[in-house]
């Protein structure tokens, strides 16, 4: 056959090819015996598509962000804030078998792993195309599959690898992941099962027989088929480097074409021709996937699990590139606080915190941390809060799409024994997710202070404003000071003070007054945290009181509008009589009578326990006794000169005044007074 004819021959089996001739018989009758010797070369690379080609997806768990892309090559920039892609890529089926026989093309392999990138970085996705069928024209897909044989029934085309490019796509140099494409069918074949080899993984399958191509390996393309009568014209291709080899073509036109090796890391090899439309078998090689790009982690290349091998007359299907990523959350925290009313300590209110996510990606895993100060403890939360120790967190909340919101709200008690204006219980709360955030500043609330009623820790003291001791019937003077200790300031600051009843109000420059013997100074208006109101009152000791002062004492108290977290020191001291004791009164009901010249008997009232001395004129003492428990008290004793006077004297040694005793009879009768 001259070169001519061989052109001749070739042109009109393409032409059947395309026109989709119906069957084999007629085939025959239009080629005759005249063979082709077709060397299949590898579909070629498309120029990338543009970015818009890509499809927005639903993303799987932990991602936020999903690709996908269609059949060729197509250009992704990788956004703002992104460090890592997941990659899930799928190699393309090869063709399925002519007509007659039930084997089909090859699946293509399934590559997934994680790269390392940067924002704004320029990465080429391709997807590759299924193998076309022997009825079609056998064309292997793009990209890298191998052309099927021609013959009386043609191979099926290997399937397209799928592969991720940092740069050009096409370069090895360039590759960072692929999945293998499978080996398309044999022209057809009695026999049952899946001709073409898988592709993907480490080495990729290869066909059924020893006819069959050999899977590409990490290192090399798969050995070509081996024909078993000689008759491939020519001969089967191995595969090469991203491309599978081309299946071999019957020598005659007649017989069963070789099937396309699948395009990889390393692509299949062809398989052979059979010269015989009974036997059939010779389907290409799966191509290798790749794993080892730069920055590449986490990645795993099988055979099988990509497009599905076309059937009889069917191509196989495309491949896949599934591009994953964690996205930027721009999320950002308001937190309030209800009611907005004063609380009181023991009280309970809420917090509400408020997580919205103005990113451009759904966020992932969203929960809000609230460290509530000292003062104020967790109670409960209808909306998935909890909290350990002193730290609440709300959530996670499983997703939050950008532009959304979600609120979660807890209930908290100000400590009973709380002391404070509120301002130590400011906190914040701050929200956070498994996305890149672009701007934390905004991911902590403002502080929020819950509104607490004002207190005011007031404290009494009294005491007398002289340390003088006194005597029945003196007046002295009581000082009362309130100190408020804060945190606020306390309004209507008064004080009461019920005196005893030894005791009589008298008067007050500072506006004190009296009624029913109880004592009220104020109100004072305002006495600022910090500071302190004192007030001065005039009282007087009852002329007839008979004591020594150790049971007179008494308190004052301190009463505002303001709360007072600590009513135990309103109230003060007891306070007593200047000195604490007083001069004892003078004995009383006193009384002596001369019993004889010069000598008198004295008796009268007193105190029991005390002395009384009774003294004349000059000095002299006229006699002393002790008062008796009934306190009545009597003595005699020699008085040279009226009048005579007496004192009494306690145990502490105090005495009184002297009072003057009144005598019955004269000293000395005028006949004998010298």
């Amino acid at each position: 056959m001259d070169l001519k004819s061989r052109s001749t021959g070739a042109r009109r089996r393409w032409l059947r090819r395309t026109a989709g001739v119906a069957t084999a018989t007629s085939m025959v009758a239009l080629e005759g015996v005249a063979g082709l010797a077709f060397m299949a070369a590898p579909a070629q690379a498309a120029a990338p598509a543009p970015a818009s080609a890509q499809t927005a997806c639903t993303p799987t768990a932990p991602y936020t962000s999903c690709r996908s892309f269609p059949v060729g090559t197509n250009e992704f920039t990788v956004p703002e804030h992104v460090t890592e892609l997941h990659a899930e890529l799928k190699g393309a089926g090869g063709g399925g078998n002519f007509e007659t026989g039930s084997q089909q093309g090859g699946a293509g392999g399934h590559t997934t792993g994680t790269v390392a990138v940067n924002a704004g970085d320029k990465l080429n996705v391709t997807v590759g195309a299924g193998g076309m069928p022997g009825r079609g024209n056998g064309a292997g897909g793009q990209l890298g599959g191998g052309n099927g044989g021609t013959g009386e029934r043609h191979g099926g085309g290997g399937g397209g690898m799928s592969a991720l490019w940092k740069g050009a796509s096409g370069d090895p140099a360039n590759a960072l992941l692929i999945a293998g494409g499978g080996g398309g069918a044999p022209g057809g074949s009695s026999q049952a099962g899946t001709a073409g080899g898988a592709g993907g993984g480490k080495t990729g399958g290869t066909g059924g027989i020893p006819a069959a191509g050999g899977g590409g390996t990490q290192a090399a393309g798969g050995a070509k088929g081996a024909s078993a009568l000689g008759m491939c014209t020519p001969d089967a291709t191995r595969g090469g480097a991203l491309r599978g080899g081309g299946g071999a073509d019957t020598a005659n036109g007649l017989g069963d074409g070789g099937g396309g090796g699948g395009g990889g890391w390393y692509g299949g090899g062809g398989g052979a021709c059979i010269g015989s439309t009974t036997l059939g078998d010779g389907g290409g090689g799966g191509g290798s996937g790749y794993t080892d790009g730069d920055g590449v982690s986490d990645a795993d290349t099988k055979q099988g699990g990509g497009g599905a091998g076309g059937g009889s007359q069917e191509a196989g299907k495309t491949g896949s590139v599934v591009l994953q990523w964690v996205g930027p959350a721009d999320l950002s925290t308001e937190k309030t606080v209800s009611p907005s009313t004063p609380v009181r300590p023991g009280d309970t209110f809420e917090f509400t915190i408020t997580t919205t996510n103005g990113g451009t990606d759904l966020a992932r895993n969203v929960q809000a941390v609230d460290e509530l100060p000292d003062g104020l403890t967790f109670v409960a939360s209808d909306d998935a809060c909890a909290a350990d120790g002193q730290e609440v967190t709300c959530g996670p909340e499983a997703t939050l799409a950008d532009g959304a919101e979600t609120s979660w709200t807890f209930e908290v008690k100000l400590a009973e024994d709380y002391v404070g204006d509120g301002s130590d219980l400011a906190n914040t709360a701050t929200s956070e997710s498994d996305n890149p955030d672009p701007d934390e500043d905004n991911n902590t609330s403002d502080p929020v202070t819950p509104p607490v009623v004002d207190m005011a820790d007031l404290s009494t003291t009294k005491v007398p404003t002289t340390s003088t001791r006194i005597k029945p019937g003196d007046t002295f003077e009581y000082k009362v000071t309130v100190a408020n200790a804060g945190p606020s300031d306390a309004e209507d600051v008064e004080i009461s003070d019920q005196l005893p009843e030894q005791l009589s109000f008298e008067s007050s420059a500072d506006g004190c007054s009296e009624a029913d013997g109880k004592v009220s100074c104020g109100p004072e208006a305002t006495v600022a945290a910090g500071s302190e109101k004192s007030w001065t009152f005039k009282v007087r000791l009852d002329p007839d009181y008979e004591g020594d002062g150790s049971d007179i004492a008494n308190t004052a108290t301190a009463e505002s509008s303001t709360l007072d977290p600590d009513d135990g020191n309103n109230t003060s001291d007891e306070a007593g009589l200047p000195g604490d004791k007083i001069h004892p009164k003078p004995p009383w009901k006193a009384e002596c009578t001369v019993v004889e010249p010069g000598m008198v008997d004295c008796s009268g009232k007193g105190t029991p326990g005390n002395k009384v001395v009774v003294r004349d004129k000059t000095g002299a003492k006229v006699c002393q006794t002790e008062v008796k428990e009934d306190g009545s008290w009597d003595c005699s004793g020699p008085a040279r000169k009226g009048p005579l006077t007496a004192i009494q004297i306690n145990p502490e040694g105090l005495t009184s005044e002297p009072v003057t005793i009144p005598l019955t009879g004269d000293l000395f009768p005028p006949d004998k007074d010298k």
